[in-house]
């Protein structure tokens, strides 16, 4: 029997990974998230519309309407990683060892679940064919909206326009990392930036007020989609099993062939295993815009996020780097300034500071 040595990694470790998984996951993060108290669960979702109208006279008979619901299958399947490591490397590592593994167990963990629900890559039968980006449930941007929206704020607000036009609301978006680039690029007509990052810790980045969650892994794939808004309460993610962690000294790893790949305790290793069950369903909420049912994202691939500043926007007079050397340059004028004034060497005469917007500035 394998006995398990629940000291051979640090406990704050163990509570970091599951923590972090979550954190991690852009799915996990904007999904409406539930427990699973069985390892197959069925979710109502509404099939019709109840109907009203005014009567035609006092007393007459009032309008019967019905609603009715159609049944989705949620299945809980196992997501895992196992990862081993020479107990020698955790012997004489002059670092924090575990630590330096814990990340990209967290990555790899994240990545896997990213991709088979955003996009059906790995993803098991039960999860929904093709993702969230799936045909069925989204709605691509194909092309550059017309000038003057034909730069990235322009496709952001697309994809939250297509949602809208649905007849839903939508409350958050996913994208891949590179997109920063192009937000932190986009200026007004005077140069000032048209996305700024939340400076709080623990609150997302805004894009018209809707909060935007950032993938670091290589889910998002360019081809396809790099930003996906929508609203994901239509996104159901049971967890049959939350993230565990587990170690031993004693396991052994096959391969799927049953062929032994590595023995812990033949081969002085420890073995890490990180694994959780949930399972992954889409609804297809119906509106009274789309009564047969509504896509509930909208999305757009990375081509369209490469751009050139368009005349509509204007271009800045100067660069960012340029108005940063500038800055720098006055700051040591001014620092010079002041060493010589409490020299005297301007003869005792204090000279005029200059204000940020040219003028000068005098005490009296």
């Amino acid at each position: 029997m394998v006995t398990f040595d629940q000291t051979l990694i640090p406990v704050s470790v163990q509570r970091e990974i599951v923590q972090a998984v979550t954190n991690e996951s852009v799915v996990l993060q904007l999904a409406n998230v539930q427990p699973m108290p069985t390892g197959a669960e069925t979710i109502p979702v509404l099939g019709s519309f109840p109907t009203a109208g005014f009567l035609s006279a006092p007393g007459a008979s009032k309008p019967s309407t019905t609603m009715s619901w159609t049944a989705l299958q949620l299945k809980a399947e196992e997501v895992a990683a196992v990862i081993d490591v020479p107990t020698a490397y955790i012997d004489d590592a002059g670092f924090p060892l575990w630590e330096s593994i814990q990340p990209r167990i967290v990555e790899a963990m994240a990545l896997v679940i990213d991709k088979a629900v955003l996009f059906g890559t790995g993803a098991p039968a039960s999860f929904p064919a093709g993702g969230v980006v799936a045909a069925a449930n989204s709605t691509p941007v194909a092309t550059l909206p017309a000038a003057p929206q034909n730069d990235i704020a322009g496709l952001f607000n697309a994809v939250l326009s297509n949602v809208e036009a649905q007849g839903l609301v939508p409350n958050g978006i996913a994208a891949g990392i590179s997109v920063k680039g192009s937000m932190r690029g986009a200026r007004t007509t005077t140069g000032e930036p048209l996305f700024v990052p939340s400076v709080a810790d623990v609150a997302p980045d805004r894009v018209y007020g809707e909060p935007i969650y950032w993938s670091v892994g290589s889910a998002f794939t360019p081809a396809t989609a790099v930003a996906i808004a929508g609203d994901w309460t239509n996104l159901r993610i049971g967890v049959r099993q939350d993230v565990t962690v587990d170690q031993s000294a004693e396991a052994t790893i096959y391969d799927a062939t049953g062929k032994v790949l590595v023995s812990a305790f033949q081969d002085d290793k420890i073995i890490m295993r990180v694994h959780m069950r949930l399972g992954c369903v889409i609804g297809k909420p119906i509106t009274q815009r789309q009564p047969s049912g509504a896509k509930p994202w909208s999305h757009f691939p990375t081509g369209l996020a490469a751009f050139e500043a368009s005349a509509e926007y204007g271009t800045p007079d100067k660069s960012a780097g340029e108005l940063l050397d500038e800055e720098r340059a006055a700051q040591q004028e001014a620092s010079a300034a002041t060493e010589k004034a409490a020299r005297g060497e301007n003869g005792g005469a204090s000279a005029p500071a200059k204000s940020a917007n040219g003028g000068s500035t005098s005490g009296k």
